[in-house]
């Protein structure tokens, strides 16, 4: 990792821009978030929101997910509250293993 991060969440988005700590940072999110069902969905959709800005790629999953750039930043903001079918396509986007989306599911 280069630089020195001053946040825990420039920290994270450092790591994630490693593509091989991205499923394994989503996947610990999940199982988290299944163990503490009562967590709110912020946790997982700032999880999202800090592999997509990782890598800088917003615009790319808004065009993928058919709307516009600020309906997308929208869907994934603290006060998002996007559908089951878009958190999977999300992950599909991001080449995430099925299982992780299908944890979510089950959660």
């Amino acid at each position: 990792m280069s630089g020195h991060c001053n946040s825990y969440n420039e920290f994270v988005r450092e790591l994630l821009k490693d593509r091989s700590n991205v499923a394994r940072y989503l996947d610990l999110t999940v199982k988290g978030y299944k163990l503490f069902y009562e967590i709110s969905q912020r946790v997982l959709l700032r999880a999202l929101r800090n592999v997509i800005t990782a890598n800088g790629k917003a615009s790319r999953f808004a065009e993928h997910l058919g709307i516009d750039h600020d309906s997308f930043s929208t869907t994934v903001s603290a006060k998002g509250n996007p559908r089951l079918g878009t958190i999977i396509s999300i992950f599909q986007l991001l080449q995430i293993s099925t299982k992780i989306a299908w944890d979510i599911k089950d959660a």
